[in-house]
């Protein structure tokens, strides 16, 4: 699995390159394949319940309880590595924590 990261397109860093560079790691047919992220389908990923860690990548779902009436918030990403947060089937961002700028996500109460 490889990740799309997006490319710089200006100035010392446009040789910046990302994505898998080399050959394949083991022979066989490769392909890169889009894996698309929409509401729908994100609603419909196998979701993880399993607290150890995984050899790859792994969706979980949880659940945030608001007293009172929900307000604008922020979710601090520490301890979280890199992935991407969804709420009520809204994108909210992608955190890498080691590598930033991205440590906190904006939660606006209405979502």
């Amino acid at each position: 699995l490889v990740e799309n990261m997006g490319r710089i397109n200006y100035g010392k860093g446009i040789y910046d390159y990302k994505g898998f560079l080399g050959a394949p790691p083991a022979p066989g047919q490769w392909r890169a394949q889009c894996l698309p992220l929409s509401p729908s389908q994100v609603q419909a990923l196998p979701f993880s319940d399993d607290a150890r860690e995984a050899p790859g990548p792994i969706f979980r779902r949880g659940q945030l309880l608001v007293s009172g009436g929900p307000t604008d918030t922020f979710l601090d990403m520490q301890g979280f590595t890199k992935g991407y947060v969804w709420v009520n089937g809204k994108n909210l961002g992608r955190y890498w924590e080691s590598a930033g700028p991205q440590h906190t996500l904006y939660l606006p109460g209405p979502f």
